[in-house]
């Protein structure tokens, strides 16, 4: 299993984002400059989410829903 996300040297599913690579993300994502995945496009229509929910998340470091397992 690949356990790393978003391509980020040293950042898998176990280990916190680092600050610095948070602001590089939302950085990217106030200047479009992103791509999405078609797998996220899936995940997101399947969770009834827009681009813009994923980006609101992101910007604001909030939940939009609650997931509980």
């Amino acid at each position: 299993m690949n356990n790393n996300l978003l391509g980020l040297p040293g950042c898998n599913i176990n280990q916190p984002v680092p600050r610095n690579d948070i602001d590089r993300i939302r950085e990217k994502i106030r200047l479009r400059q992103y791509d999405m995945s078609a797998h996220a496009m899936e995940e997101m229509a399947e969770d009834l989410l827009t681009i813009l929910d994923v980006e609101e998340a992101v910007l604001s470091g909030q939940a939009i829903l609650d997931f509980r397992f």
